[in-house]
């Protein structure tokens, strides 16, 4: 995708850029083309100092200049690492005002008081604050959400997820499926510890309205972020193992006036700092700091040096949600503390925005719209996962996010 292949254009010439003597791991086929599951580097310090992650001795597709290249980045992470630590911290959700609080305890109440009926209700509890989340993300390019799934339905999808994977890797293996139809990730290149991992629809009915059904988690937020017609970019899960490297901070698309992308990352279990969390820097979604990123010099260095980033420790079920401009990067899962990390990625495309995205985004072939329009079936935007109450209001009951029926839209295989 854009965000590795840019890293590896900018960072083909930094092999000198750190003393010849730092402590630099041989990097395996680990990184993917895609930049959200690329290159690390080394671990996080701060318990016991630095960790080496999982270097497997496999063959590397692009040769000497791939492997330069690749020890580039792991010293360029390092180096990221020491400049972001020491003002990092925890990205918390949004404090809400005591009017903001009130209004939101009123959606989600259907009392009506003694001898009264119970008032309809209009909007959700998550409907009621989409504004204010929208707007925190409109300024920081970032913002949590706690509990955007149910516990037990985070957990049901680690299992499908997990399932799913064991499942793509044994048809690629015995080439009963073409690996870019199941993995948004070269194979070769994933050296066993990352996959980008291609979903259907119809197994991910209930997250997905919970997420984004009728008064589902995130829907009102992503309407108000890039509009009811935004159509469905990527859906997949971003599975890394013990040992999967830090990525080089980058942004996943150029900047642009409007936001390309708006990404849900969702945790389906506990995310620890061991686990390699997503680590974001907040307000660099903005044009001048996105120019001084991308110019040649100094100016870079000294951004990130005094950068104030942010690392997405969740429970299972938080979500962030970010915008594709935002500078970020995933840490290392850590062979010492870490263990199987699986976010659920949902992304949308901003309908303001005009300009191309630059990399095909990790989604199933039969879902991309010609493929829909070829087959006679609509496209897949926002709206469709937003209106389906199957004959109940959700914000009247008290339930989150009433299913869609996705069966009609298939599992996504290529035709």
């Amino acid at each position: 995708g854009m965000g590795w292949r840019l890293q590896l254009a900018l960072l083909a010439g930094l092999a000198a850029a750190l003393p010849s003597g730092a402590w630099v791991p041989q990097l395996p086929p680990c990184m993917g083309p895609r930049a959200r599951g690329g290159p690390g580097g080394l671990s996080r310090a701060g318990q016991g100092g630095l960790v080496r992650c999982a270097m497997a001795a496999t063959p590397l597709a692009g040769g000497q200049l791939y492997l330069d290249q690749a020890a580039a980045m792991a010293r360029r992470g390092e180096q990221e690492r020491a400049w972001l630590e020491p003002l990092s911290a925890e990205l918390i959700a949004p404090v809400l005002s005591a009017k903001a609080k009130k209004k939101s305890a009123a959606a989600g109440s259907a009392g009506g008081g003694f001898g009264k009926a119970a008032p309809k209700q209009t909007q959700s509890a998550a409907d009621v604050l989409a504004p204010l989340l929208a707007g925190v993300l409109q300024k920081e390019g970032v913002v949590r959400v706690d509990g955007a799934l149910s516990p037990a339905t985070a957990k049901a999808a680690l299992e499908y997820v997990l399932a799913e994977r064991s499942a793509s890797l044994a048809r690629v293996a015995d080439g009963s499926a073409r690996a870019q139809d199941c993995f948004g990730v070269e194979l070769e290149r994933g050296g066993g510890l990352r996959h980008d991992l291609l979903l259907p629809l119809a197994p991910l009915a209930q997250p997905l309205a919970e997420l984004l059904g009728t008064g589902g988690s995130l829907g009102g937020l992503m309407k108000e972020a890039c509009g009811a017609d935004a159509l469905l970019y990527e859906l997949c899960a971003l599975v890394t193992e013990p040992g999967s490297p830090r990525q080089n901070i980058h942004p996943d698309t150029p900047f642009q006036a409007n936001a390309p992308l708006l990404c849900a990352f969702i945790a389906l279990q506990d995310v620890t700092l061991a686990m390699g969390p997503t680590t974001f820097i907040s307000r660099s979604h903005k044009e001048e700091q996105s120019k001084i990123f991308a110019a040649p010099g100094g100016g870079r260095d000294a951004l990130l040096a005094a950068a104030a980033s942010s690392f997405a420790t969740l429970k299972a079920g938080d979500a962030v949600v970010f915008d594709s401009r935002l500078l970020h990067a995933g840490t290392a899962n850590l062979l010492e503390g870490g263990a199987t990390r699986a976010i659920l990625n949902v992304s949308f495309r901003n309908v303001k925005a005009d300009k191309p995205i630059g990399y095909k985004g990790s989604l199933r072939p039969g879902y991309e719209p010609q493929a829909l329009e070829a087959s006679g079936r609509p496209p897949l935007t926002l709206s469709a996962f937003l209106g389906g109450d199957n004959g109940s209001n959700a914000a009247e009951n008290g339930s989150k996010g009433a299913a869609v029926d996705l069966a009609p839209f298939g599992d996504g295989s290529r035709s």
